[in-house]
Parts: structure tokens; C-alpha cells; sequence
């Protein structure tokens, strides 16, 4: 009932619109959102040679779709929907279409190979999501799309994408833009032009990726996220950030080695260097207010970490270091210190230069435990010095389960090691 339905409407549809065929200047406008589920609507459809339509083009939820041929003549949308077509190859047929003034979303097509039918569009006023479609090796067909873009840009789950070459005319992301899930991504390609992302930029689970080099030119981000690229071996240098509003995220990058980047213009509000279990070294000049290191399992010091200023430190679980070495020339407060579970790390020495804390500085505590070879905490004895003199109740202070667990009062009086 509800097939028959649509059928009288979309054949009211074409009565109307061949009616106005005879005056030439009539523009042939479809008000409202469209849905098309079969190969017949669209052909119905093109027999109206429509110009317009005032509303989404939702094409969707189809086996028998496999030609958009018949929508040669639409030019303008006000928004773009083609999901689960199963059976579609290519968006030939929507060439014409220059402007999209909502979202262009295109979802769990698992034949479509490419964007080429895309490559009138100049303009998409929404967010732009390719996500779930299992054939597609490109998206050359957004290329003219550039400049400032206002939306968010999601690019997810597509197992054979070669390259983001698409969207190179691009120069600012207002919003989001995710590349997640795309195994085949060898590089980032495609991004090179972008400047600034007003929102988070996440590079994730793509495990082929074996380069970030081509954000050298991004100078703002919200949050930055490289998480989950297993081949990805060298950070090196192509980080040239000169504003973040968030947080710098490296994690759980199985194959990478090294970190090189400079962050020392401004103060990264949080840095996370966290499950990359080959890392063994970094060259990174920061600024930072919290700094967390944690399963990094190579690590065997922190060499080449150089700190202008920190608040927070948290180190957990990174099974071989042996040393903090690298962090010697820390010479800010502290508002809360967090060393556990590091079971090879012999000392402290490394925290000498901090100086003494003043609890009206937001000083929150310290917590040293489960270090099972820690014998040394010499270097936190200036801290202790300071904590001796103010009421216990205004801060935490926690020693436990370390080679060797002096108290506050004890290091303090350089009864700090065994």
C-alpha cells in the first residue's frame, strides 16, 4: 500500500512538471525532501528533467539502483543523501549538481568505486561523511570543493580508499575532520593545503598509513589524535603548530619509533603519549600543561623531552624505563605528580630541579607506587622539604609499593634511598 502510495506521487509529480514544460522559462523545481528506493522512481523521476530540488535528495535503501543517469539535469539540492544502494557503482548522473546547500552524505554503499559523478559540485554548505562504503578506492570527485569549508568532514570505514586526493583545494576545516578506519591510506595526501581545522582532527585506526607529512602546513587545531596507524614508524618534523586549543594525542601506534616536533611558541593545554609499544625515543620541544606517558613499553628514559614548563606529570606502566633522564631541566611547579607502575625504574633524580611547592600554587599531591625497583626518591626531597611545613589535610601525598617507601618527613631529612 504505502509503494502504491508513493508511486501516485512521484506519477503526480511528473504530470505537473511535463505540464510546465510548455512554457520554456518555467524552472522546474521539486519542493521538499525526495526519496527515491527504486531504479523506476529515478527513471520517473529523470522524465521530469527537474532543475532543482528544494529540499534533501535522499537516495536510499535500494538493491535495484545501479544508473543516476536519469538525474543529469538537477543542479541544485539542499542536501544529498545515498545510502545502502547496494548494487551502485558510480554517481554518474549527478554531474550537474553545483551546489549543496546542507549535508552530502554518502553511507554503506558497499559497490561504489569513486565520487567521480560528484566532480560539478563547487559548493557543500553542511558536513560532508563517507562512511561504510567497502569499494571505494577514491574521492576525486570533491576537487572542487575548496577553500573554507564550514562543516565537518568525515572520511571512515572505507577498507580500499587509496588516497584522500579529493580534497586538496581545501585550505580551512571549520569543523572536525576525521580520517578513520581506511586501511589502505599509505599517506595523507590530499590534506596538504590544510592551514586550520577549527575543530578536532582525528588520523585513526588507518593501518597501512605510514605518513603524516602532509599536515606540515596545519598551524591550528582544536585536538589532534594519531591513534591506532600500526605502520606508521617516524613522526618527523612535519608538525608545525602554532595554536591548540586541546590536546596532542599519540596512542596505541603499534610500529612507532620516534617523535620529533616543536611545540615551544605556546602551552599545550594536555599531551598524551600513551600504548605506542615500539617507541624508543623522541625529539620533542614543548610546552605543556599536563603530560601523560603511559605503555610505552621500549622507553628506556625520557631523552630529548624538553619541558619549558609542566603541571601535571602522570607515568604509568612503561615496563622498561629505567630512568626519567630527559626532564632534568624541569624547573616549573607542579600541581600533581603521578609515577606508578614503572617496574624497572631505579630513581627519581631526574625531579631535583623542581623547585619547593607552595600549596597556594594549586598543588593537589603526589602518588609514587608500584615502582617494584624504585630505590631512590632523592630527587623529590626539595619537594618534601616544602610539603613538611604545611598541613597534611590540604594535599595527598602517596608512597607505596616501591623498592624502597620512605615517608614524607624521612626524604626530607635524606633518608631517601636504600
Amino acid at each position: 500500500m504505502l509503494y502504491t502510495y508513493k508511486n501516485l506521487l512521484i506519477s503526480l509529480l511528473l504530470l505537473l512538471l511535463s505540464a510546465c514544460k510548455e512554457d520554456q522559462d518555467q524552472t522546474y523545481i521539486y519542493e521538499g525532501d525526495l526519496i527515491l528506493t527504486t531504479q523506476e522512481e529515478i527513471n520517473q523521476l529523470g522524465n521530469a528533467s527537474p532543475r532543482k530540488v528544494n529540499g534533501v535528495l535522499k537516495i536510499l535503501n535500494s538493491y535495484s539502483i545501479v544508473d543516476l543517469s536519469p538525474l543529469s539535469t538537477i543542479e541544485e539540492v539542499s542536501g544529498l543523501v545515498i545510502k545502502s544502494c547496494h548494487n551502485l557503482e558510480d554517481l554518474d548522473g549527478l554531474n550537474q549538481i553545483k551546489s549543496i546547500a546542507g549535508n552530502l552524505e554518502i553511507n554503506n554503499s558497499g559497490k561504489l568505486k569513486n565520487l567521480d559523478g560528484l566532480n560539478g559540485s563547487t559548493n557543500v554548505a553542511g558536513n560532508i561523511s563517507i562512511i561504510n562504503c567497502n569499494s571505494l578506492k577514491s574521492i576525486k570527485g570533491l576537487n572542487k570543493i575548496g577553500g573554507i569549508f564550514s562543516g565537518n568532514i568525515a572520511i571512515e570505514n572505507n577498507p580500499q580508499l587509496e588516497s584522500l586526493n579529493g580534497l586538496e583545494s581545501i585550505k580551512e576545516v571549520r569543523g572536525d575532520l576525521s580520517i578513520v578506519l581506511n586501511n589502505q591510506l599509505n599517506d595523507l595526501a590530499g590534506l596538504e593545503n590544510i592551514v586550520k581545522i577549527g575543530g578536532d582532527l582525528l588520523v585513526v585506526d588507518n593501518k597501512m598509513l605510514e605518513s603524516i607529512n602532509e599536515l606540515a602546513m596545519l598551524k591550528v587545531v582544536s585536538n589532534l589524535l594519531i591513534g591506532g596507524c600500526h605502520s606508521l614508524k617516524i613522526i618527523d618534523g612535519p608538525l608545525n603548530l602554532v595554536l591548540i586549543h586541546g590536546s596532542i594525542s599519540f596512542n596505541n601506534n603499534d610500529s612507532l619509533k620516534h617523535i620529533t616536533a616543536n611545540f615551544t611558541d605556546f602551552n599545550i593545554p594536555v599531551l598524551y603519549i600513551n600504548g605506542n609499544s615500539s617507541l624508543e625515543s623522541f625529539d620533542l620541544k614543548i610546552g605543556v600543561s599536563e603530560l601523560t606517558i603511559i605503555e610505552n613499553n621500549q622507553l628506556i628514559n625520557l631523552e630529548g623531552l624538553e619541558l619549558s614548563k609542566v603541571s601535571k606529570i602522570h607515568i604509568d606502566r612503561n615496563e622498561n624505563l629505567t630512568s626519567l633522564k630527559g626532564i632534568e631541566n624541569l624547573d616549573s611547579e607542579i600541581e600533581h605528580l603521578t609515577i606508578t607502575n614503572n617496574s624497572k625504574l631505579l630513581s627519581l633524580d631526574a625531579l631535583q630541579n623542581i623547585p619547593s611547592i607552595s600549596l597556594s600554587s594549586n598543588f593537589s599531591g603526589i602518588r609514587i607506587s608500584g615502582n617494584t625497583s624504585l630505590n631512590n626518591l632523592c630527587g623529590i626531597t626539595e619537594i618534601a622539604k616544602s610539603l613538611i611545613l604545611e598541613e597534611p589535610s590540604a594535599y595527598s601525598f602517596s608512597i607505596t609499593g616501591n623498592a624502597h617507601n620512605p615517608s614524607l618527613k624521612e626524604i626530607s631529612e635524606g633518608l631517601c634511598s636504600n
